[in-house]
């Protein structure tokens, strides 16, 4: 007897549970979220923050010891010269003469369109192609039409074994 009401006590207790849980899930997914009824957040706390951006003086103050204007000045002026579309730098066409070379800054992007041209390594290695998933090591062949990457300003580059088309993004020099 006290089996069937232990056994009788316990269902009940699950029912009330199981009720419980089904009852809380379908009043809180009433309300999608993001929803008028469930923001993410409030309309006067992003009233505020666009205020706040949209004031000068608050956006000086915040980046004010950023960095020093002249250095920025600097910086902008040395990419003056090179090739921007939208704001972003683009691919300038470079006629490498035969036995010219081109040394690449640190970051600079090298397509070998005509011509042919053997790589410049330095100790630390050579171009990485990331065409090929490879290092091009000193003195190797480079492949047409493979984006080729210097990783460093360590005089890395291409040296045309014949007059050369290349396609150039970054920094570089011609020699």
């Amino acid at each position: 007897m006290k089996l069937k009401q232990g056994l009788a006590a316990g269902v009940a207790a699950l029912c009330l549970v199981g009720a419980g849980f089904w009852f809380g899930n379908a009043s809180a997914s009433t309300n999608d979220p993001g929803s008028a009824a469930d923001p993410l957040v409030s309309k006067s706390y992003v009233d505020q923050l666009v205020s706040r951006l949209a004031d000068k003086n608050y956006i000086d103050e915040r980046t004010s010891g950023f960095a020093d204007k002249s250095y920025v000045d600097q910086r902008v002026t040395g990419f003056a010269d090179k090739a921007y579309v939208d704001g972003r730098a683009a691919f300038q066409v470079v006629n490498l003469p035969r036995g010219s070379t081109i040394i690449g800054e640190s970051g600079t992007e090298i397509v070998l369109r005509g011509g042919r041209a053997t790589a410049i390594a330095s100790n630390l290695g050579g171009l990485f192609d990331a065409t090929g998933a490879s290092d091009v090591a000193q003195g190797e062949t480079v492949k047409a039409n493979h984006l080729l990457v210097v990783p460093r300003a360590d005089g890395r580059g291409l040296r045309a074994t014949a007059d050369a088309i290349l396609m150039v993004k970054g920094n570089y020099t011609v020699k």
